[in-house]
């Protein structure tokens, strides 16, 4: 697969992230499919005949180069223990803070990396968490500056930001 790898890694993060999920998605039919299974029914579990039959080729010609599956006219085969070692090898691909609050650690940090004019690449890396991450909870931290100016000069807003309660982030 170090031929899909290349391609994947020339594209810009979030059409990755999309590119991989649709990889992973049906490397999974086709193991549910024992490891055998035509291009119809992969189009139709992924659902991607709808949108582009040619993302779905593309996807299965670039396994094929690299000898994670067959195709013949439109019937596809794959090793499965080669598709299990491909789920194992990307399921790693997130940090292991994706999806978790962020520490009043990381915001210091976070802001710390910013003044010193650190990329969000480095700091997402630096951080263990996406670089998307790191862009939202830049943003959110200059609406939080801006909103306790307004919170300070106003009793009424005041008042109500210290009673209000919020909801609580789900747990997964």
């Amino acid at each position: 697969m170090k031929k899909l790898e290349q391609v994947l890694t020339k594209l810009n993060p979030q059409v990755e992230r999309a590119f991989r999920s649709i990889c992973i998605n049906i490397v999974n039919f086709i193991l549910t499919k024992k490891g055998k299974t035509t291009l119809a029914e992969i189009e139709a579990h992924t659902g991607l005949h709808n949108i582009n039959t040619a993302l779905v080729a593309n996807i299965l010609q670039l396994m094929s180069e690299s000898g994670t599956v067959s195709i013949f006219e439109s019937d596809v085969s794959a090793s499965v223990v080669r598709l299990e070692q491909y789920l194992k090898d990307n399921k790693a691909t997130l940090p292991s803070e994706y999806n978790k609050l962020w520490t009043d650690k990381e915001y210091v940090a976070l802001a710390k990396f910013k003044l010193l004019g650190t990329d969000n690449k480095s700091i997402a890396k630096e951080l263990n968490r996406t670089t998307k991450s790191v862009e939202m909870q830049q943003t959110l931290l200059r609406k939080a500056y801006r909103l306790i100016s307004i919170i300070e000069k106003n009793s009424i807003v005041k008042e109500f930001a210290s009673i209000s309660t919020t909801p609580k982030p789900r747990s997964n």
